[in-house]
Formats: C-alpha cells, structure tokens, sequence
C-alpha cells in the first residue's frame, strides 16, 4: 500500500497565507503526488486580523502564483480560488469547481480558523463570540457537510481538521476560541461515527504553539496576561514546551500527509495534538 496520497484531489481552506500551515501543506501533498485546491478570502475582513500586520489570504493573485509556483515544482495540478467558508454560495462554488476541473474530492483538510475569540472571557464581545462561532464552528460543518455526499459516492474520503491544542484543553483567555475548537473536536468524532461505514476518515490535528502569523493573538493575550511584552511572551511560550522548540507550519502538513495517505487507514475520529508535549 501506498503511503502517500498518490493522484487523490485534495482542498485545503485557509490556504492563501505565506508561511501558514495551509500552504506548507499544499506544498506537501502535492510533492506526494496529489492534486490541490488552495482557497482562501481573496479579500480584507478587518474584523478577523488582530492587526495590520497580520495577512488573512486577500490576495487572489499571489494564490494564483503560488498555485503555478506548486504544479512547476511538483507536477501536479494546483488551483486557486476565492473562498469565504461563512458564504454556503462560495463554498458550494469551490466544491462544484474542484469536482468538474480535478474529476474527485479525496480529502478535505478544514483549515481555515479565526483567532477573534482569543481573549478574556469577561471582554469577548458577542461579535467576537459569533464570528469565531461561524468561522471555525460553522465553516468547518459547511465544507464537512458539502463534502460527505461526494466521498460517500465515490467510495470514501478523509476529512482532516485543524482543531488546535485548544480543542482539547481549555485555558484561560481562550474562552470563545475554546468553545469553537470544543465544538469542531466533537463535529470530527461525530462524522467518523456516522461515516465511518461510507469509507469516510475524519480525523483531528490539534496544534500547540506554531510559528505563523496565527500566533500573534496568543502572544499579545499572553504579554497582556503577564504583564510582559509581545517578544517576552513568545520566549515564555517556547520555554512551557518540553521538546525546547516552537513547531513549524511543515510540522503540521507532514501530519496531515500522513493522516491523508493509506498509511493511515485505520485512524479515525482521533484529536492528535502536535504541540511537543505542551498538553498534560
């Protein structure tokens, strides 16, 4: 058997931000041979940057170009498209598209998160609650939900959703981030349950602290909670993870390779954290 997901069609959400885990995982697969879909915004949602540094995928055209930059490295086919996974229309748009240009819908990895409900418990607004709600909750059962039939049809599929450490471990100041990744956790064991007879794999990668511009809220919420700066905390961060490092976007998209190859056929419905045993 192969371990590699070999010719299978692969849509990555949240894919458009360099230096994400997106994109080291689109770069992943395709060098294992799949074909991929890379989707992102392709346009500013202030509401969901913490600041103006931090990128969100809005720009389609350097999708495009990392999409050619993909199939001249690897080969393969590789597609760009729009994709706000709070709008069913888009979402829809994506999925119908892939399926016609690339001929399947192999493996779906829900990556496309929010970080809007990091933050006190008692300063989160209900704003900040619903949009981390339909970003991470909802936009992950939205792409679930559209994929399940076409898997189903063509004999099975693996569904692989980034959850975070902190869907697994609540702590404080993660309070409407945590009840969403809660919320996506118990989505992945419940498809893998319901699915698992359709030849459907669901399964969950559960990051801790990764170097990528995701980080910045929880080293702002950690100076903010310490009192420190946002240099000083990212050291504090690194120093609580035992295996002395901080992980990498290519740590997590050789996860989900895996998770997606035949290799892995009999994991289902499991959370894996990849957080160098931060978590108890």
């Amino acid at each position: 058997m192969s371990p590699a997901p070999e010719g299978k069609v692969a849509l990555i959400t949240g894919s458009g931000r360099n230096g994400g885990m997106g994109q080291a995982t689109a770069l992943r697969l395709a060098e294992a041979g799949a074909h991929v879909v890379i989707t992102d915004l392709a346009r500013d949602r202030p509401e969901l940057r913490q600041d103006q540094t931090h990128g969100l995928g809005d720009d389609l055209v350097a999708m495009q170009v990392f999409a050619a930059e993909v199939e001249r490295l690897h080969g393969g086919r590789c597609l760009a498209m729009a994709l706000d996974v709070t709008d069913q229309a888009q979402a829809e748009l994506v999925v119908d598209t892939t399926v016609a240009e690339l001929g399947s819908l192999d493996i779906v990895f829900n990556n496309a998160g929010a970080t809007t409900g990091v933050g006190l418990f008692v300063d989160q607004t209900e704003q900040q609650w619903e949009l981390s709600w339909q970003v991470n909750a909802m936009g992950t059962r939205r792409m679930t939900l559209l994929a399940i039939p076409i898997m189903a049809a063509q004999g099975g599929g693996v569904i692989i959703n980034n959850i975070s450490v902190g869907g697994i471990v609540a702590d404080a100041g993660y309070g409407a981030y945590s009840a969403t990744k809660f919320a996506v956790s118990a989505i992945t064991k419940t498809v893998a349950k319901e699915h698992g007879g359709d030849g459907i794999r669901c399964v969950g990668v559960c990051p801790g602290v990764i170097d990528t511009g995701m980080a910045v809220a929880n080293r702002r919420l950690v100076a903010q909670l310490e009192g420190i700066t946002d240099d000083q905390a990212w050291d504090l961060m690194v120093d609580s993870i035992p295996s002395g490092r901080a992980g990498e976007a290519d740590d997590v998209a050789r996860l989900v390779t895996f998770l997606a190859s035949p290799a892995a056929d009999f994991i289902n419905g499991a959370l894996i954290p990849i957080d160098g045993a931060m978590t108890p």
